[in-house]
């Protein structure tokens, strides 16, 4: 799988709020920066990882993306479930 790494001072939690236009329910989603090392990239990519709220952010550290992440998409093709980040702590 990809390693992730949260780093220190890049770790800031993003606040945003949206409003349904027919119902009015307002909802708040919480994301938080990680580095994503891909193959064939010299450097680690900048990403965005969902999070529940910013009392369940990752701590700084490595991780790997999970299995969890993954999906069959609309078309039968295997996908990175966007909406539903997950990432496994990488065990020293």
């Amino acid at each position: 799988m990809f390693k992730v790494s949260i780093v220190q001072d890049h770790n800031h939690i993003e606040e945003r709020t949206h409003t349904n236009p027919k119902t009015g329910e307002i909802k708040t989603y919480y994301s938080q920066y990680g580095y994503i090392t891909l193959p064939n990239n010299i450097y680690p990519q900048k990403m965005k990882v969902p999070v529940e709220s910013p009392m369940k952010a990752y701590p700084v550290g490595d991780y790997t993306l999970s299995p969890m992440s993954v999906q069959i998409g609309r078309f039968d093709s295997l996908e990175i479930n966007v909406f539903n980040i997950k990432l496994d702590r990488v065990q020293k």
